[in-house]
């Protein structure tokens, strides 16, 4: 049987292929890149979630960092603090991606619980980011305008009981 100069073409791609998936495969790193990669075509619905819920936390934890300097400086500044910050993003990932795989399986497309998570923790983190905004720079029009409301976070933050 006589081939065709096209399916010549075609079965030299397709054997590029074959051979760059067995090369990716063959070793550990290239298993971990096609997990990975699995990982996120399976969640990209929820990517932008995701990815907001992990850049509420750190801009969190570098304005805790931030008050940690300020009001008792560097040698106060505990790995511990920043280790809660991880496990706290772990557990915020975790809610939501519970809530779209159960989501996924009951409904199609809704994703409505795990937005409600996204919406609920991401709050908490705003909270706290303005809270850490308001002790860094007390004087700055627009939060004044919220230091009633903050007071007990800042307290919880500063370590005061009572915080006038």
């Amino acid at each position: 049987m006589k081939r065709t100069e096209m399916e010549i073409q075609i079965l030299a791609v397709l054997s590029h292929i074959w051979a760059a998936v067995v090369s990716l495969l063959s070793t550990i790193w290239g298993k971990v890149v096609a997990v990975a990669l699995l990982a996120g075509a399976a969640f990209a619905p929820i990517s932008g979630l995701i990815h907001l819920t992990v850049a509420v936390v750190i801009i969190d934890a570098l304005f805790g960092v931030a008050v940690t300097i300020k009001t008792k400086g560097w040698n106060k500044l505990l790995s511990s603090r920043l280790r809660d910050s991880v496990i706290k993003l772990f557990f915020y990932l975790l809610f939501i991606i519970l809530f779209f795989l159960i989501e996924q399986q009951l409904f199609e497309e809704w994703y409505i619980g795990c937005k409600m998570v996204f919406a609920i923790t991401s709050g908490v983190e705003v909270w706290s980011i303005l809270a850490n905004m308001l002790i860094l720079t007390p004087n700055l029009p627009f939060l004044r305008l919220f230091k009633k409301i903050f007071t007990s976070e800042m307290a919880r933050k500063l370590g005061y009981r009572d915080w006038e």
